[in-house]
């Protein structure tokens, strides 16, 4: 039963693939980078928290009561969220303007027959079919979408494979016990905090100055600290992985998990922000955005699966140096895509709109 309902509670993915979406219908690309970091924080340093709370509901009130607790408050937010949430993409909004006006004016003119054929669409299962479809048509016809999604699953699944065995490995090789144990995912959260801190003062004001300087603002703004999260993670992993091997102090690998921490924040609030930048107008940034957790949903779940096996067959110290190596790889990538990610992702468009509705005219 909990690994069935742990199934529906998956699903809750949408919220964080939708929250994007809904900061680029609310701000301006030069105001963006602010608005998301502030609005994806709770998100990812949640999983690093949450062991170090779970751990106390369940050593005082039992292992229920920790998901009771979050039932209260996931129900809580969801029916607060039913009561002020408005709609925010504007291609609905424009269409329901539209519809509203033309039903104005065709009762005024006594046209009810047109008004009840305008108003219900004869195939919805079409446009349905299309959204559903939209994410991996993007993913693997938009090389930007690809390399973006696929570098940002990878560093997913190795953060989450860091928590999955960071545990066993502070126990193991140091000696914590299963209270203290739990401290030791407070590195990680560091990491997220700084970088966060470090997104949200940078990142719109780079956008804004080179709007300044070139007289306009591109998405590939976005990737410089991206570019130098790229660069951290193998910093971090290798700091991480070697540290423990050798048994060196435990406030080392810890720092480790801090970097990969940053790394992650520099890595998943860049690409968010640089594809709502990039898909914005067409109105399909939450499609680029599924298809970004579509990866990451998979990388997240099977990489944690692989932490063990890896770590007793390479060791701690050229195991983390495989997930390192793996990671550089796509720094010469985004270096491309920074000076000429705007060919790439016109490129793209060309494939993924032939014989189909037009980009700026995206069907609801």
């Amino acid at each position: 039963m909990l690994v069935a309902f742990r199934f529906l509670n998956g699903m809750a993915v949408t919220s964080l693939t939708l929250a994007p979406s809904i900061i680029g219908d609310l701000f301006v690309q030069e105001e963006r980078g602010t608005a998301m970091a502030v609005a994806i924080a709770l998100p990812l340093i949640g999983p690093c928290v949450a062991p170090i709370v779970g751990g106390f509901i369940n050593s005082t009130l039992g292992w229920r009561w920790t998901i009771w607790i979050m039932v209260i408050a996931v129900g809580s937010i969801s029916l607060l969220s039913l009561a002020v949430f408005k709609e925010t993409y504007r291609f609905k909004i424009q269409q329901q303007s539209r519809t509203s006006t033309e039903t104005s004016q065709d009762r005024s003119d006594g046209n009810h027959k047109h008004t009840s054929s305008r108003n219900h669409p004869s195939a919805p299962h079409d446009t349905i079919l299309k959204s559903i479809i939209r994410p991996m048509r993007l993913l693997f016809s938009s090389p930007v979408v690809l390399v973006m999604s696929f570098y940002t699953a990878l560093a997913y699944g190795i953060s989450y494979l860091i928590l999955t065995t960071l545990a066993e490995v502070m126990q193991r090789t140091y000696g914590f016990g299963d209270g203290p144990v739990g401290i030791t995912f407070l590195g990680r959260a560091i990491g997220n905090i700084i970088g966060l801190c470090v997104y949200g003062l940078v990142s719109d004001r780079y956008v804004r100055r080179c709007r300044a300087i070139e007289g306009e603002s591109r998405p590939e703004h976005r990737l410089p600290l991206m570019i130098f999260g790229t660069a951290m993670l193998p910093v971090g992993l290798l700091l991480y992985g070697w540290s423990a091997n050798k048994h060196v102090h435990w406030i080392v690998p810890l720092i480790g998990t801090g970097i990969i921490g940053f790394s992650m924040l520099l890595t998943k609030l860049p690409t968010e922000n640089y594809l709502v930048d990039a898909f914005d107008e067409q109105g399909v940034s939450a499609s680029a955005l599924s298809a970004n957790a579509t990866l990451c949903a998979l990388f997240g779940a099977f990489f944690p699966l692989t932490g063990p096996s890896l770590n007793h067959s390479l060791g701690l110290g050229w195991g983390n140096s495989l997930l390192a190596f793996l990671s550089l790889v796509f720094l010469p990538l985004f270096t491309v895509l920074w000076f000429h990610g705007e060919g790439f992702r016109k490129s793209g468009w060309a494939y993924l709109w032939r014989s189909n509705t037009p980009p700026n005219c995206v069907e609801i």
